[in-house]
């Protein structure tokens, strides 16, 4: 049996736990490099409606506070 997947039947919780924390990651960076283009578009006119910032911000927050329980979760058993 690899090593993996000793580990997933071991912990399934943990594995969850940073999936969905990768998920908000990348979710985190799609956010910023949206708000990147945002900034650097040429017709001031079109800045649209969703604040790319403060949901970059909050995703990531959210991402750690998953990899926290996901490592609160693998090291207390």
């Amino acid at each position: 049996m690899t090593m993996g997947v000793q580990f997933i039947r071991l912990y399934p919780d943990v594995v969850k736990l940073a999936l969905l924390g990768m998920a908000f990651l990348v979710f985190s960076g799609f956010a910023s490099w949206k708000d990147r283009q945002r900034f650097k578009r040429t017709r001031l006119d079109s800045v649209g409606f969703m604040p790319w910032p403060t949901v970059s911000i909050l995703s990531l927050f959210t991402a750690l506070v998953f990899f926290a329980f996901a490592v609160h979760d693998w090291t207390s058993g």
